[in-house]
């Protein structure tokens, strides 16, 4: 199952994940579902955990005509997106914007990515560490694995410092 998501009850938060190769279509047919899905409300914030993508086949051109017209534009929460591919960081931000997410950022650290989700929310409604590494697709990172390759990109690219000037949190 290369796209999926939940939704967390407890923290209000829509989780998406993805695994493999993540294509337009699959993207795309995933958006469409969510955007159909009565959890998805305009105060839902969404955690979307692209950890553990092998490689992004996505592209703002190749998304933008085929989103329904401001599926997303209309969620008032934070969408928080963790990868750790900065190259394919930059090519989501962009379809981010091509969405019209309003609030959408791109992490490339779980705990940092957690925090801004969580930031200003009653401590009951927060996003959980365990919550979000539930929802990931079996098999799939441990968490010192998914520590480990995290900090390891950020020692190799520091935030901010991608090709296209991109943020990458």
């Amino acid at each position: 199952m290369p796209w999926s998501y939940r939704y967390d009850a407890t923290a209000e938060v829509l989780i998406t994940t993805a695994t493999g190769v993540l294509s337009e279509s699959e993207l795309v047919g995933g958006v469409q579902r969510l955007c159909a899905d009565p959890q998805c409300q305009r105060s839902v914030r969404i955690f979307g955990d692209y950890s553990t993508v092998d490689r992004f086949e996505v592209t703002e051109e190749g998304v933008r005509p085929r989103l329904p017209p401001d599926c997303l534009a209309a969620i008032e929460g934070r969408c928080a997106v963790l990868m750790f591919q900065p190259l394919g960081s930059a090519n989501f931000r962009r379809v981010l914007d091509a969405a019209k997410v309003a609030h959408g950022r791109v992490f490339a650290e779980r705990r940092a990515a957690l925090e801004w989700i969580n930031e200003g929310v009653p401590e009951g409604r927060r996003l959980t560490l365990e919550a979000t590494m539930a929802a990931l697709p079996r098999p799939a990172f441990g968490l010192l694995a998914d520590l480990d390759r995290a900090r390891s990109i950020r020692a190799n690219r520091p935030p901010g410092d991608g090709p296209s000037g991109a943020p990458f949190h």
